[in-house]
C-alpha cells in the first residue's frame, strides 16, 4: 500500500507555513521601518551638527555679528544665509551645504544672545543659541 498525504494534512502544512512566514515579514517590516526612521533621525541630526559647528566658527572668530535680512552678517563682510527654495546653506552667496532634512533656518540677535531656528518640518524645529559680548 502506497503512504501519501492527505489532503487534511496537506491543508494544515500549508496553513501553519503560512503563519510563520507571515510572522517573519511582519517582524521584519516592523524591524526595517524602525531602522528606516532611525537613519532619518541620524541624517537629521549629522545635519544640525555640521551647521551649528559652522556657524558656531564663524561667531568664535567674530567680532561683530548683525542679523539683517534673514541673513548672519559676520564683521560686515561674511554673509550667512537658507536658500529655502533648494535648501542650501550659503555663504556670501556660495553654496556651503545641501540640506535634505532642514527645511528653513531662522537668524535673530537680542543684544548679545543670537539665536538660530532650525526647522526641521513645520512643527519642529531645533534652537540654537550663541552669546557674543
Amino acid at each position: 500500500m502506497k503512504k501519501a498525504f492527505t489532503l487534511i494534512e496537506l491543508v494544515v502544512s500549508i496553513a501553519v507555513t503560512s503563519i510563520v512566514l507571515l510572522t517573519v515579514f511582519s517582524i521584519t517590516t516592523y524591524t526595517s521601518s524602525i531602522l528606516l526612521n532611525h537613519q532619518i533621525q541620524e541624517a537629521t541630526f549629522d545635519e544640525l551638527y555640521l551647521i551649528d559647528k559652522y556657524i558656531e566658527n564663524y561667531i568664535d572668530q567674530a567680532t561683530s555679528v548683525e542679523v539683517i535680512d534673514e541673513s548672519l552678517v559676520i564683521d560686515g563682510t561674511i554673509n550667512i544665509s537658507f536658500d529655502q527654495a533648494n535648501l542650501k546653506l550659503i555663504r556670501n552667496s556660495i553654496f556651503i551645504l545641501e540640506t535634505k532634512y532642514i527645511q528653513n533656518i531662522e537668524f535673530s540677535k537680542d543684544e548679545s544672545l543670537i539665536t538660530v531656528l532650525l526647522w526641521i518640518s513645520e512643527s519642529d524645529y531645533m534652537t540654537l543659541h550663541y552669546y557674543k559680548v
